[in-house]
């Protein structure tokens, strides 16, 4: 198995270009401060945090998957692994590749289309951003004495609300009406 890994071309390319970026993450870097961090890190909680943050991707990993149950069946090994990898790139590169990259992950180890798959990343879009908008204009609505107040802020937020709302709706009209016509709407 090794002979076969060392002759691959792609390997070597990956080697190098590992190499190089942890050269120039750890250029400069003073190792025995990073050694005196390390020795006052609260382990118990770092832990903690680790194993609360694996919990949460297997729950978005499960949620994932039951949007792309609607297209085929695909094994919850794969989507967790196309997802983790997703993770890594939305941390790493820049410009969001990182949902492209699971996109990519997950069709290559499943028989769906990267499409059907790229739908269903938007979806989960289109949810999490409903819920973050339903969550701040509650949070706009109870703070300060909600948006009947009569401080300054009670008419402007008011309308601030309504236009993130107009907008956001606005979005999804669009993207029904994409959905419906597919064909270029010019």
């Amino acid at each position: 198995m090794w002979k076969n890994t060392l002759r691959n071309k792609r390997f070597w390319l990956g080697f190098i270009i590992s190499c190089l970026g942890l050269w120039v993450a750890l250029r400069g870097v003073r190792f025995e401060e990073v050694a005196k961090v390390l020795a006052e890190v609260p382990w118990a909680a770092a832990v903690g945090f680790g194993l609360v943050a694996f919990g949460a991707n297997a729950v978005r990993s499960y949620r994932w998957k039951i949007g792309i149950g609607c297209f085929a069946p695909v094994s919850f090994k794969n989507v967790f692994s196309a997802f983790q990898i997703g993770i890594f790139g939305l941390n790493v590169i820049p410009a969001r590749v990182g949902e492209y990259l699971r996109v990519y992950v997950l069709a290559k180890n499943s028989s769906l289309s990267q499409s059907s798959i790229l739908a269903t990343v938007v979806f989960e879009r289109i949810i999490d951003g409903l819920t973050i908008l339903t969550i701040f204009a509650m949070a706009m609505m109870f703070i300060g004495g909600g948006l009947q107040s009569d401080s300054v802020l009670g008419g402007g937020r008011t309308v601030f609300i309504w236009l993130v709302l107009a907008i956001f709706i606005a979005c999804l009209v669009f993207l029904y009406a994409s959905w419906r016509r597919p064909a270029p709407m010019i």
